[in-house]
C-alpha cells in the first residue's frame, strides 16, 4: 500500500444511549499541516453530518482543548491560518444549537484509533 502523506480524520456520532447514528470522514489535500488543523477539520465533518441529518441540541466531543477554546470564543480569528473553517464551525453551532464539550482521549474509545 502506497503512503500518500495526506492527513485525514474521521468521526462517529451516536445517540445520547450510544445507539449508532453515522460516521464520517475526509481527507486534507495539504502534504503538511497540524494536527489542531485536523482536529479543526473533524469538528467540521461532525457539524456537517449533524447538518445532513437535521438535527438539533446535539453535542460534539472533542479531545483538543485549543480547539474548544476556539469554537466558544465570540472574538475574531483573523489571525489563524484556519480562520474559515473556524468561522464555519461556530455558525454551524450557533444556528443548529449545538453544544461542545472537552473529553478525555483515554476516555473515548473511538478516538484516533
Amino acid at each position: 500500500m502506497q503512503i500518500s502523506g495526506l492527513a485525514g480524520y474521521r468521526g462517529i456520532a451516536s445517540y445520547n444511549r450510544g445507539r449508532w447514528l453515522g460516521g464520517f470522514m475526509g481527507r486534507l489535500r495539504v502534504v503538511t499541516t497540524s494536527c489542531f488543523t485536523v482536529e479543526l477539520w473533524a469538528i467540521h465533518g461532525g457539524l456537517t453530518m449533524v447538518t445532513n441529518f437535521n438535527l438539533k441540541n446535539f453535542i460534539i466531543e472533542t479531545d483538543s482543548q485549543e480547539a474548544l477554546m476556539l469554537m466558544s470564543k465570540g472574538g475574531l480569528v483573523d489571525n489563524y491560518p484556519d480562520r474559515d473553517v473556524i468561522e464555519e464551525c461556530r455558525h454551524f453551532l450557533y444556528e443548529l444549537e449545538i453544544s461542545m464539550m472537552h473529553t478525555l482521549r483515554e476516555g473515548n474509545n473511538c478516538a484516533d484509533l
